[in-house]
């Protein structure tokens, strides 16, 4: 079981969610390969849908696997190698349905989906538009920030969060000069959503300095004019989220 070649550097995709007994759910480096029993028990999914899961799961909840019909599996030779990372032309990979689709079109599309699908397509348009915008369509990240709290549904809303809080994490200095360019109205939303997904979060006290307060990751000395309105409107949703939640003064903003 210790064998070299099961040990594949990026395996787990972008998150993973142990189960314990070093089973988990998490994303993949091969999306070509998933409704595969390439895994070695674990659950995999999307790399999308892993960070989703990771970002609205709590420690402790409760993990349900029902099993389908038995499958019968022809074994190979050298099964554990051929099942693990099985050889694939780079042709095979899908290919990506957004990837013609212009940015303003996508950001069309995730508005009405976020105000009237009932389903999750939203979020495989989100995560396109995401993309983009941490690599350097600055127009895509600007949408996807000033879509905060606009679907029209707690719920959605909270769940949107989430992946902003997420964007933040990834991209800290970007996102927070994205928020220096959308209408204020929309960038308060933007850092409240950032601010309570990233603090909601976290279990520990508030008030502990480890605590993890948008604003410590990026001091403001270290913005420019192009980012100063973003920073202060994080550090303002800071502080309303403490006060709501009776934090002490420890933590943002210092």
């Amino acid at each position: 079981p210790n064998s070299p070649r099961r040990r594949q550097p990026g395996g787990l995709g972008a998150a993973a969610i142990y189960l314990g007994n070093e089973i988990a759910i998490h994303g993949t480096d091969k999306p070509e390969l998933l409704g595969q029993r390439v895994s070695h028990g674990c659950i995999r999914l999307s790399n999308a849908n892993a960070v989703r899961l990771f970002h609205n799961v709590q420690i402790g909840t409760p993990v349900v696997i029902k099993g389908g019909p038995e499958e019968v599996v022809q074994e190979q030779p050298d099964s554990v190698a051929a099942f693990t990372r099985p050889r694939r032309s780079a042709s095979r990979r899908p290919a990506n349905p957004f990837a013609a689709v212009p940015t303003q079109r996508l950001l069309t599309r995730l508005q009405q989906q976020l105000r009237a699908d009932t389903t999750s397509r939203w979020t495989a348009t989100a995560s396109e538009l995401i993309a983009r915008g941490l690599k350097d369509d600055a127009p895509a990240l600007r949408g996807v920030l000033s879509l905060a709290g606009r679907s029209g549904d707690p719920v959605r809303d909270d769940e949107y969060a989430t992946f902003l809080a997420d964007v933040f994490a990834r991209g800290t200095l970007r996102t927070v000069v994205s928020l220096n360019r959308i209408d204020p109205e929309a960038r308060m939303a933007a850092a409240r959503a950032i601010v309570e997904a990233t603090m909601d979060l976290y279990h520990g006290p508030l008030s502990e300095r480890l605590a993890p307060w948008p604003t410590t990751r990026v001091p403001k000395g270290r913005l420019g004019p192009e980012g100063q309105q973003g920073w202060t409107a994080i550090l303002t949703a800071e502080r309303e989220f403490r006060e709501r939640h009776g934090a002490a003064a420890a933590g943002a903003g210092r």
